[in-house]
C-alpha cells in the first residue's frame, strides 16, 4: 500500500518539480492578529492553524511537517524554540495536534508529517500514538531522536503500512548510512550540515556530496532540511534533491508577521523550484 507521501514523490517526478515541505507548529499565526514574539497572552485557536496549513497547500506546498511541541527540542534552533514554548504554554499537546489534523482532513488530502520527540511517543504509549496517526490521517513520523538502533519496536508496531517512519541522515552519518537507509519508507530527510534547525546563509559544502552517496543507495526521495531559508538555495538545491524542508526561516515570519507574510515566502520558494 503506497502512502501519500510516496504518491506525491511520484507526481512530482513525473511533472519534473522538486517537492516542497513546509514546518510549521500549531498555534503560531492568527489569520488576522498576527502573534508577537513576546505575545503569550493567547489561546489555541485550531481554526487559524487549518486556515494556515491550506494557506500553504494554495501557495504550493506539496507535503506540510506539523512539529508536536516538546519543552526540550533538543535538534531545534532558537526560532523553533520559541514556538514550541509558545505553543507549550497555549495548552497545544499531541491530542490537540490530533485534533487539528481531524479538521484538516476534512478539507484536504495533503500529505501530513508529524514531527515528534519520543518522549511525546512513549509518554502517550506507543500502540496508542500510531492507532491516532491513522485514524486521524497522518502519513509520515519524524522522530529526530530515535536512532537506527532503536528503531525496531516502532518499525514493528507499523508493519510496513502507513504512516511512513521517515529516516534521517546527515553528514556525519558516515559508514553507518548504508544500514540506514537499508529500510527508508516515505523520503529521505537530509541534514543539510550540523548543528540544530536555524536560517544558514550558505548552503554546507558537503551536501551535494551526501546527496549524491544517499542517491547510490536508495531509490528513496531525498528532501533537505536543517538551515534553508530563501530562493537562491532552493535553486542551487533543486537539482540535487527531490524536496526542500523549509522550517525556521517560515515559522520567523508567522511569528513576527503572521500569516500572510508566511505564505507568500512560500509562494516565492515555489516560483524558484520551478523555475527552468
Amino acid at each position: 500500500m503506497k502512502s501519500r507521501i510516496t504518491r506525491s514523490f511520484e507526481l512530482l517526478k513525473a511533472s519534473g518539480q522538486t517537492g516542497l515541505i513546509p514546518f510549521i507548529i500549531p498555534g503560531i499565526s492568527r489569520a488576522n492578529n498576527p502573534l508577537s514574539p513576546i505575545d503569550h497572552s493567547s489561546v489555541f485557536e485550531p481554526d487559524n492553524t487549518v486556515e494556515l496549513i491550506l494557506g500553504l497547500e494554495a501557495a504550493g506546498s506539496d507535503i506540510i511537517e506539523i512539529g508536536i511541541p516538546f519543552s526540550d527540542p533538543v535538534a531545534d534552533g532558537p526560532v523553533i524554540q520559541q514556538a514550541a514554548h509558545l505553543a507549550l504554554q497555549q495548552g497545544i499537546n499531541t491530542d490537540r495536534v490530533f485534533e487539528l489534523v481531524e479538521k484538516v482532513r476534512q478539507k484536504s488530502s495533503i500529505p501530513l508529517v508529524l514531527l515528534v520527540y519520543y518522549n511525546c511517543v512513549y509518554r502517550y504509549g506507543r500502540e496508542s500514538f500510531i492507532r491516532q496517526c491513522r485514524q486521524r490521517g497522518i502519513d509520515g513520523l519524524i522522530i529526530p531522536d530515535l536512532p537506527l538502533e532503536e528503531r525496531g519496536e516502532i518499525s514493528a508496531l507499523l508493519k510496513g503500512l502507513p504512516p511512513d517512519l521517515i529516516t534521517l541522515v546527515s553528514p556525519t552519518s558516515g559508514q553507518r548510512l548504508k544500514r540506514i537507509l537499508n529500510v527508508a519508507p516515505g523520503f529521505v530527510y537530509c541534514i543539510s550540515r550540523t548543528g540544530v534547525t536555524g536560517e544558514r546563509p550558505e548552503l554546507s559544502d558537503q551536501l551535494t556530496k551526501l546527496l549524491a552517496d544517499i542517491k547510490g543507495l536508495s531509490n528513496t526521495p531525498r528532501a533537505v532540511g536543517f538551515g534553508i531559508c530563501n530562493q537562491q538555495q532552493v535553486r542551487e538545491l533543486k537539482n540535487h534533491c527531490e524536496g526542500v524542508i523549509v522550517g525556521s526561516a517560515l515559522v520567523r515570519r508567522l511569528l513576527g508577521n503572521g500569516l500572510s507574510a508566511g505564505l507568500t515566502f512560500i509562494r516565492e520558494l515555489r516560483i524558484a523550484l520551478d523555475q527552468k
